[in-house]
């Protein structure tokens, strides 16, 4: 009988050590977070906005010791987060992002942070003859627009494309040809709002997504492109070597890229709303 007594106490002990450990060890692996990339975007409408790469992301973001709400986030899934900032969280110059769990015993030792480099690139403007296409030579921004797409096309440049808020309003079939000669395979006419980004490289399309209610993201080896259309976050971006290289106004959004020597060469947006005017990041001027 005694044995039998202490064969259930070494049973008991036995499951509850069982137990114990998997409360500790299935939490760990189901709550997993890495965080490997983080880059502080500037929107045109004047609000910071921060994207975060990894995997097993999710809501538990820290960002210089502020949570970010759920009402922040404009994208969440388990390999990137996009989200506002609160002007207040960033008095800091060197941002930290960081994951912490939910659950108080993984709440420190799940702990991923990130620093966020926030110096400029320089770059070479190619858009100077875009400019001096319309200035010195009193041409309209739709024939220049299409002289610099064709520009583009004459150089072994990268080109990224993401559209802002609306950005097809003003494309018609001249534009849509020109855009067609240049590589795109989408058709952009009548898609009111959309998001959009492509990447062209030598005249061919390397890669093209369009969607009329979604934020779109792609993550490749040199580039991270994101584009909303005005109701699906209103933003778009293209981080290069973790900086934010895009002019994130309304409309397309151009970063063209050396691959060869790893250096952003222009980066303009273009209304297409309107007038197909120019804008470009002037903060990034000035040669390598």
């Amino acid at each position: 009988m005694e044995k039998k007594g202490r064969y259930l106490i070494f049973c008991l002990m036995g499951w509850m050590a069982c137990a114990i450990l998997l409360y500790l060890i299935i939490p760990v692996l189901l709550y997993q977070c890495e965080l490997k990339e983080a880059v502080r975007m500037e929107n045109h409408t004047g609000a910071v906005s921060f994207l975060v790469t990894g995997r097993g992301i999710r809501e538990g973001l820290y960002l210089n010791g502020n949570r970010v709400p759920r009402e922040n986030y404009i994208e969440l899934t388990d390999k990137y987060a996009v989200f506002y900032a609160d002007p207040v969280w960033l008095d800091e110059t060197d941002a930290k992002i960081w994951f912490k769990s939910d659950i108080p015993m993984l709440s420190e030792s799940m702990v991923s942070e990130v620093s966020i480099d926030l110096q400029e690139t320089p770059l070479i403007a190619l858009s100077d003859e875009f400019i001096v296409c319309c200035e010195e030579e009193n041409r309209d921004w739709r024939t220049c627009f299409i002289t610099y797409l064709k520009k583009i096309k004459e150089t072994s440049y990268r080109c990224y494309i993401a559209i802002c808020d609306e950005g097809t309003a003003a494309i018609d079939d001249t534009m849509m040809s020109a855009l067609y000669e240049f590589g795109v395979q989408t058709e952009l006419i009548g898609k009111y709002r959309h998001s959009y980004i492509g990447i062209f490289e030598n005249g061919k399309s390397l890669y093209e997504h369009e969607s009329g209610n979604e934020l779109l993201f792609y993550k490749g080896k040199d580039a991270s492109v994101i584009s909303g259309g005005l109701g699906s976050g209103n933003m778009a971006h293209v981080i290069i070597g973790g900086k934010e290289t895009a002019v994130n106004g309304r409309g397309l959004n151009i970063v063209v890229y050396d691959v060869k020597n790893h250096k952003v060469v222009d980066s303009v947006a273009i209304d297409s709303y309107t007038d197909f005017s120019m804008s470009r990041l002037d903060k990034f001027g000035g040669d390598e």
